[in-house]
Protein backbone atom coordinates (compact mmCIF):
# COMPACT_ATOMS: atom_id res chain seq x y z
CA UNK A 1 0.00 0.00 0.00
CA UNK A 2 2.69 2.15 0.94
CA UNK A 3 4.64 1.88 -2.43
CA UNK A 4 1.04 2.70 -4.33
CA UNK A 5 0.74 5.64 -2.70
CA UNK A 6 4.38 6.52 -3.27
CA UNK A 7 3.99 5.91 -6.97
CA UNK A 8 0.64 7.79 -7.52
CA UNK A 9 2.22 10.51 -5.60
CA UNK A 10 5.21 10.63 -8.05
CA UNK A 11 2.58 10.48 -10.84
CA UNK A 12 1.02 13.45 -9.79
CA UNK A 13 3.65 15.64 -9.42
CA UNK A 14 4.85 14.21 -13.05
CA UNK A 15 1.15 15.29 -14.07
CA UNK A 16 1.66 18.79 -12.75
CA UNK A 17 5.01 19.14 -13.96
CA UNK A 18 3.70 18.95 -17.58
CA UNK A 19 0.79 20.36 -17.01
CA UNK A 20 2.38 23.73 -15.99
CA UNK A 21 5.26 23.14 -18.32
CA UNK A 22 2.46 23.22 -21.40
CA UNK A 23 0.50 25.85 -19.98
CA UNK A 24 3.75 28.01 -20.00
CA UNK A 25 5.12 26.78 -23.86
CA UNK A 26 1.11 27.15 -24.89
CA UNK A 27 1.37 30.98 -23.30
CA UNK A 28 4.59 32.47 -24.39
CA UNK A 29 4.00 30.71 -28.27
CA UNK A 30 0.58 32.82 -28.47
CA UNK A 31 2.79 35.82 -27.09
CA UNK A 32 5.11 35.17 -29.85
CA UNK A 33 2.50 35.29 -32.62
CA UNK A 34 0.92 37.91 -31.22
CA UNK A 35 3.89 40.31 -31.05
CA UNK A 36 5.28 39.56 -34.17
CA UNK A 37 6.20 42.35 -36.50
CA UNK A 38 5.64 45.47 -33.80
CA UNK A 39 8.03 47.93 -32.86
CA UNK A 40 9.87 46.89 -28.98
CA UNK A 41 8.19 43.44 -29.65
CA UNK A 42 11.46 41.56 -28.66
CA UNK A 43 12.24 43.15 -25.51
CA UNK A 44 8.36 43.09 -24.09
CA UNK A 45 8.71 39.49 -25.29
CA UNK A 46 11.75 38.56 -23.46
CA UNK A 47 10.41 40.12 -19.81
CA UNK A 48 6.81 38.50 -20.06
CA UNK A 49 9.27 35.20 -20.97
CA UNK A 50 11.53 36.18 -17.86
CA UNK A 51 7.98 36.81 -15.59
CA UNK A 52 6.51 33.49 -16.82
CA UNK A 53 9.93 31.60 -16.08
CA UNK A 54 10.28 32.92 -12.67
CA UNK A 55 5.87 32.29 -11.93
CA UNK A 56 6.64 28.82 -13.68
CA UNK A 57 9.06 27.78 -11.02
CA UNK A 58 7.89 29.40 -8.26
CA UNK A 59 4.70 27.63 -8.39
CA UNK A 60 6.49 24.34 -8.91
CA UNK A 61 8.83 24.84 -6.18
CA UNK A 62 5.62 24.26 -3.96
CA UNK A 63 3.55 22.09 -5.53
Amino acid sequence: MILYYLAMNQYLMMVRFYLIDDIYYSITLHLSCHLQNKPGAIEIYLLIQFILFVVKNYVLLFL
